[in-house]
C-alpha cells in the first residue's frame, strides 16, 4: 500500500482510532471493549481530521485510575487453563524423544503458553529453559518474528536470551568435520571418549564382552545423533522458542510482595535496577551489535556482554532505525541470577517478551498505515505519549510528513519510548501502585541555557512529590523518571545524560559502608529466594528498609541535574492514595 493510502478503509481506522483514545483519555469504560461497529453513527459524525493545530495541553480531563499492586497470579483467565495444561501435555509427548521434559506451566492466555522444560546438556550439565508456544497457525508468524528480534539482540546481557537446544557452531574455511559424512546442516557431536568401538569391537570375538560393548556403544552414538537432531528440528520450529530460565520471576510480584510487607524500594535497589533497564534500552537501540561477527545467533548461544554505551556507539537520531518494544511493564521484566561482577548485590533483571516489537525506521516512518497501526500496540495500560496524543487527530498521514514531524510526539518512536515505559517501571517500583490509566500531564517549568523560562509536561509529576522526599527516595532518581515521562520526546533526557547519571550513583553507591552493602544483600535475598538461607540475624523487609533509610542519602554533585524544577507539590500521606480519591 502507498505510504499515504488515501481510501475509505484507511479513514475510517484513523477515525476509529480517534474515537478510541478520546473515550481512553477521559477513562470512558467503552474503550475497554471497543466495538468498532457499534460505534459507527460516532464514527460517520466525526470531523477528521481537525482543523488546525494541537493546541497542546490546555486543561485537565479527568483523573486516573489507580490501583494498590498486590502479590498475585496473571497466568491468564482461568478458562484457558485446561487447554493450556492439554497442550503442555502434547508438548511433553514431543519433547521426551529429544530427552526433554515439560515442568510447570508459568503462564497461559488465549494465544499461547509458557513452561518449564528440563533436560541435559551434551555432556550431562543440568539443562532449565522456558518454552514459549504459539497455540494457533495465525500465531506462528508472530513467534518466529519474535525469534527474529531475539537473534538480532543476541549477546545483550540485559535482554532475556534465546537458548539454542543443539549448537551448530561454523566450521572454520579449509578445515574438515569431524566425520566428512555429515555437513552444516546436521549438528556436530562431540567425541566419545575411550578406545574407538568399531576397533575393540574387531580385537575381541564375536559373542565376547568387547561385541556387547560396540553394540551398547552403536545404540548410545544413535541415541545421541536422534536427539540432536530432534533437538536441531525443536529450535526451527516456528510455533517454538525456547529462552533462558529466569528464576527469580518477574517485577509485577516483586513490587506486589514489598507493597504488601509495608516497606518501600531503597535506594540502593532503585538504582541498579534502573541501570539495568537503561542498558536493555541501550541494547534494543544499537541492534545486532553485542555479538561478534564471526557468531552465528540462530544456531549458536553466543556468550553475553553488558551493554555499555561508549565512543563505538553514537547517540541514534530521528531517522535510524531501533527497536521499540511497546509493551514494557513490570510483567515483561525478568529477574535472574548474581554474579561475581555488576550484578553481585542485585541479581540481573533483564527485558524480556519481544513478541510486539518493531523495527522503526525510516521506511516505517514514511508508511503511514504502519504508523497509524502502531498505536494500539501494547497492553491498554501502559501506552506512550507517541501514541495516545491528540496531535495525532490533526494529522491525515505518516506523522514525519507533517511540517517539524520530526520534532513533534505523534508516532515519534525511538529509543526514547522504550525509556518511557522503563521510567513507568520505576514509577510504580516507588508508588508501588499501577501506573495512571489515562496518565495525566502536570507542567514543570525548566531554566534554559539563556536564561530563559520555559513550561514543559511530564506525566510523571507524582515523583515530586515531597512524601518520597520524607520516606527517603532519591529525589535525583524522582526527578529523572519524571524527565523520562515528559510528553515531548524532545524534552527527555539524552541517552548519555542517563548515562552519565547512572555511572554517578553506582559509583558512590559502591563507596557506601559493607554494612549498608549487607543490609541490600539481605533485603534482596528475602525479595528474591523462595526459601532464605539460616542467618544468625534474620532480617525482615521492613527492618532492612527502616535500616536503609537511616542512612544518609546520596546526591548528585551541584549542577549534575539536567534543570531546576518549579512543580506543583502535593501534601498527603501516601500521594497515590490522596491522588486517587481526588478523583
Amino acid at each position: 500500500m502507498a505510504n499515504n493510502p488515501n481510501n475509505d478503509a484507511f479513514v475510517q481506522m484513523q477515525k476509529a482510532r480517534m474515537d478510541f483514545f478520546n473515550l481512553w483519555r477521559h477513562n470512558n469504560p467503552i474503550c475497554q471493549n471497543y466495538d468498532r461497529r457499534a460505534r459507527q453513527p460516532v464514527l460517520d459524525a466525526l470531523q477528521f481530521p481537525r482543523a488546525g493545530q494541537w493546541p497542546g495541553h490546555v486543561r485537565r480531563t479527568t483523573f486516573p485510575q489507580l490501583y494498590r499492586i498486590v502479590k498475585s497470579s496473571h497466568k491468564g483467565p482461568e478458562e484457558h487453563r485446561r487447554r493450556a495444561q492439554r497442550h503442555a501435555t502434547a508438548l511433553d509427548g514431543v519433547l521426551k524423544f529429544a530427552d526433554l521434559r515439560v515442568g510447570r506451566i508459568l503462564g497461559w492466555g488465549g494465544l499461547g503458553i509458557a513452561c518449564e522444560v528440563e533436560g541435559t546438556k551434551a555432556h550431562g550439565e543440568p539443562l532449565k529453559v522456558v518454552c514459549k508456544v504459539a497455540l494457533h497457525d495465525s500465531e506462528k508468524e508472530a513467534m518466529s518474528i519474535e525469534k527474529g528480534w531475539h537473534i538480532l539482540l543476541a549477546g545483550a546481557r540485559h535482554i532475556v536470551q534465546r537458548v539454542v537446544l543443539e549448537e551448530r557452531h561454523p566450521v572454520p574455511a579449509g578445515s574438515r568435520h569431524r566425520d566428512d559424512r555429515q555437513t552444516q546442516s546436521q549438528p556436530v557431536g562431540d567425541r566419545a571418549e575411550g578406545q574407538n568401538p568399531a576397533s575393540l569391537a574387531r580385537s575381541q570375538s564375536v559373542g565376547s564382552n568387547g561385541d556387547l560393548l560396540y553394540r551398547r556403544q552403536v545404540m548410545n552414538d544413535v541415541r545421541s545423533f536422534n536427539r540432536r537432531m530432534l533437538r536441531t528440528q525443536l529450535d526451527e520450529r516456528e510455533d517454538l522458542l525456547f529462552i533462558e530460565f529466569m528464576r527469580r520471576g518477574d517485577l509485577y510480584n516483586a513490587i506486589g510482595k514489598v507493597s504488601m510487607s509495608g516497606v518501600d524500594f531503597p535506594n540502593q535497589v532503585l538504582w541498579p535496577i534502573l541501570d539495568c533497564l537503561f542498558k536493555g534500552v541501550v541494547a534494543m537501540a544499537f541492534p545486532n551489535v553485542w555479538h561478534a561477527e564471526d557468531q552465528d545467533p540462530e544456531h549458536e548461544n553466543v556468550p553475553q556482554r553488558t551493554e555499555v554505551l561508549d565512543d563505538s556507539l553514537w547517540e541514534p537520531n530521528q531517522v535510524d532505525g531501533t527497536l521499540v518494544h511497546f509493551d514494557l511493564d513490570p510483567q515483561n521484566i525478568l529477574v535472574g541470577d548474581y554474579d561475581d561482577d555488576e550484578h553481585s548485590v542485585l541479581p540481573v533483571v533483564k527485558i524480556a517478551d519481544l513478541g510486539l516489537c518493531h523495527d522503526v525506521d525510516i521506511l516505517m516512518r514514511t508508511n503511514a498505515l504502519d504508523m497509524w497501526g502502531t498505536r494500539k500496540i501494547g497492553k491498554f495500560h501502559i501506552y506512550t505519549p507517541e501514541q495516545f496524543t491528540p496531535e495525532w487527530d490533526y494529522i491525515t498521514g505518516a506523522p514525519i510528513a507533517e511540517p517539524d514531524g520530526d520534532k513533534g510526539t505523534a508516532g515519534n518512536y525511538h529509543w526514547w519510548t522504550n525509556m518511557y515505559q522503563v521510567a513507568q517501571v520505576m514509577w510504580q517500583l516507588i508508588t508501588l501502585h499501577s501506573i495512571e490509566c489515562p496518565p495525566v500531564a502536570e507542567a514543570y517549568t525548566i531554566n534554559l541555557p539563556d536564561g530563559t523560562t520555559e513550561t514543559r509536561w511530564s506525566y510523571g509529576m507524582l515523583m515530586l512529590d515531597p512524601t518520597y522526599d520524607t520516606i527517603g527516595i532519591d529525589r535525583d532518581l524522582r526527578e529523572l523518571i519524571m524527565l523520562c515521562m515528559s510528553h515531548v520526546p524532545s524534552h527527555r533526557p539524552t541517552m548519555k545524560f542517563i548515562d552519565t547519571a547512572l555511572k554517578e550513583k553506582l559509583r558512590r553507591l559502591g563507596e557506601q559502608p559493607a554494612e549498608h552493602r549487607e543490609l541490600v544483600q539481605q533485603f534482596c535475598e528475602q525479595l528474591w529466594t523462595e526459601a532464605p538461607p539460616p542467618a544468625q540475624q534474620p532480617a525482615t523487609l521492613a527492618g532492612v528498609a527502616a535500616a536503609q533509610a537511616a542512612a544518609a542519602p546520596l546526591s548528585f554533585q551541584q549542577g549534575a541535574t539536567q534543570a531546576n524544577f518549579q512543580a506543583q507539590q502535593y501534601s498527603a500521606s501516601d500521594p497515590v492514595e490522596e491522588r486517587r480519591r481526588a478523583g
